[in-house]
């Protein structure tokens, strides 16, 4: 599949949104105040994974190369966590012109071990250039060998200091390089510190009070389910940008940029809000997928675009590559138990109940308490990717009664990611339990929702009639709580079943479902769908259709 645009964050920096306008304002302005006042600050820009923040620092970098203003930037990296200094050392080799700039959310390929001899001859050189007006520096230059591809002979008074005068040495080095003797305004940016080792966090906040004047800018995800802010131990005076999602005004605009079109149809946006919640780089490849699957489809002469509900409707679409590979880096980051409650979850569908949850848990001999599993690892340590939908009263503490993904999108991709016989044996399992609780009294909200996920399960486990009549069933509760668009959703779902499957239900039932699509298109102002659906339900039943 070709994606929409080429790479990772692509061009979403070209795009202004009017949520995102009050945050660029803000950067614009501290740049200001440090190019006039040379007032230093530090910025923490805060938000989930594909939110924008690689956007808004490319803004900045852009605004700063407009005024002139040297901007320095980089990225920590989550296979270089345990490597010290690696983002500082990629700064400095871009201070010094020698490697390339950091670009549109991703950071240059600077493999060290591969820098041509010429280079290190080159680096080695330019080293002690920098320090020739410091002896005692110059003497500890041979340290810098375990960070730089230089090989400096080392000394025995070398040799013999303690790992931590050598670290705090190797500290006191970069500080003198990433020091500027013109004292002229700078801007250094680092993104994902989340993935900061601890050595440049510690030079991180030592350059926060030595390099200056300096605008510090950092981005960073949440991290389980929490503000960096507190571990990173920045003084209190860094300022925090958290971005939210996109509301859907931005989406649709977005969503008409990328797919060249000039209106975006309700059903559209609905969604795509559904899979992305308001994620732009999510919303871009669920308009993808959508495309793909044959659910969404574009006028290009008139620029307009349609959607087909029966094609999106518990449809496992298909991502691209990339989306694949950045979720993936999401799944790394947990531990092993917790990847493994994430991957069994996404089996569960778009609902997650908790107890159904904890007994295929239990099977993989992996225990999931109300707060914490038998690790004690606390639930939010995963809540970044999972959160409650619905939270029981049953007792004095809040214990969530069902689960869901924060994406949909998320949730797919991680589905995908699991051998397709052991999803089967999953779905296996969850039907034989929405079997056995199918009679059980409940409300039309909460029988929309169980049917719906028993029919899933059903569809999973390749039993297609079963699925079908859950499906039905969820559909007749959607009716009654007179929701249209999921009546719509889910009836055009039951009409892209082939006739061996609708066979098993009777023509009369058949027409009613056609019925019904047409008043739920009807209320919803489309006439022309709601007149077609009503007369094919007229011919199902051998009817006329009216000429007026």
């Amino acid at each position: 599949m070709e994606p929409m645009f080429d790479n990772q964050n692509h061009d979403l920096e070209l795009l202004s949104f009017k949520s995102r306008e009050e945050d660029e304002a803000f950067l614009e302005e501290k740049l200001r105040e440090l190019v006039q006042d040379e007032a230093s600050c530090c910025v923490l820009i805060e938000g989930e994974d594909g939110i924008g923040k690689s956007a808004l620092v490319t803004q900045l970098m852009r605004i700063a190369r407009d005024h002139e203003v040297p901007c320095l930037a980089t990225a920590a990296d989550s296979l270089e966590k345990n490597t010290p200094y690696h983002p500082w050392v990629n700064l400095l080799l871009q201070q010094w012109d020698l490697a390339a700039p950091y670009h549109n959310g991703s950071v240059p390929n600077h493999n060290l071990q591969l820098i041509s001899a010429s280079l290190k001859a080159n680096l080695a050189s330019l080293i002690e250039e920098q320090l020739q007006y410091d002896d005692q520096l110059l003497g500890a230059a041979p340290l810098l060998n375990e960070i730089f591809p230089v090989e400096f002979p080392r000394s025995s008074a070398l040799k013999k200091m303690s790992p931590g005068a050598v670290a705090d040495k190797i500290k006191d080095l970069l500080l003198y390089f990433l020091t500027d003797a013109t004292e002229q305004p700078r801007v250094f940016i680092i993104e994902d510190v989340q993935w900061l080792d601890s050595y440049s966090l510690t030079l991180l906040r030592t350059a926060w009070k030595c390099v200056q004047p300096a605008m510090i800018v950092l981005t960073s995800r949440p991290v389980n389910g929490s503000p960096l802010l507190p571990r990173l131990l920045m003084p209190t005076t860094v300022d925090v940008l958290q971005l939210k999602p996109l509301p859907r005004s931005d989406v649709e605009m977005l969503i008409k940029k990328k797919l060249d079109v000039r209106s975006v149809p309700i059903t559209v946006s609905e969604e795509i809000h559904r899979r992305a919640k308001g994620n732009p780089l999510y919303s871009i490849y669920a308009a993808h997928a959508l495309r793909e699957s044959g659910a969404l489809a574009t006028d290009v002469k008139n620029k307009r675009c349609s959607f087909d509900p029966s094609r999106s409707h518990l449809l496992k679409l298909r991502y691209p590559q990339f989306i694949h590979r950045r979720i993936q880096t999401r799944l790394d980051s947990l531990s092993t138990t917790h990847r493994q409650v994430v991957k069994v979850a996404s089996t569960l569908g778009s609902h997650i109940e908790l107890n159904l949850l904890r007994k295929l848990l239990q099977e993989s001999q992996i225990e999931l308490h109300s707060g914490s599993f038998s690790s004690g690892a606390p639930l939010s340590s995963f809540l970044e990717l999972v959160e409650p939908s619905e939270i029981s009263s049953d007792s004095t503490e809040e214990v969530p009664k069902r689960l869901r993904f924060v994406h949909e999108l998320v949730r797919e991709v991680v589905y995908e990611t699991q051998h397709p016989q052991t999803r089967m044996e999953y779905h296996h399992k969850a039907a034989e339990k929405y079997e056995e609780e199918s009679n059980l009294p409940r409300s039309e909200s909460e029988k929309a929702i169980f049917f719906e996920s028993a029919a899933e399960h059903c569809l999973g486990a390749g039993r297609l009639q079963e699925g079908a009549g859950y499906l039905a069933l969820s559909a007749d509760a959607s009716y009654r709580l007179k929701h249209h668009r999921n009546i719509i959703s889910k009836i055009s779902a039951l009409f892209a079943f082939d006739q061996t499957v609708l066979k098993g239900f009777s023509r009369v039932r058949r027409a009613a479902w056609k019925r019904r699509l047409g008043m739920a298109y009807s209320s919803l102002g489309d006439f022309f769908l709601a007149r077609k659906y009503l007369e094919d339900g007229l011919a199902l039943l051998g009817a006329s259709k009216p000429h007026s």
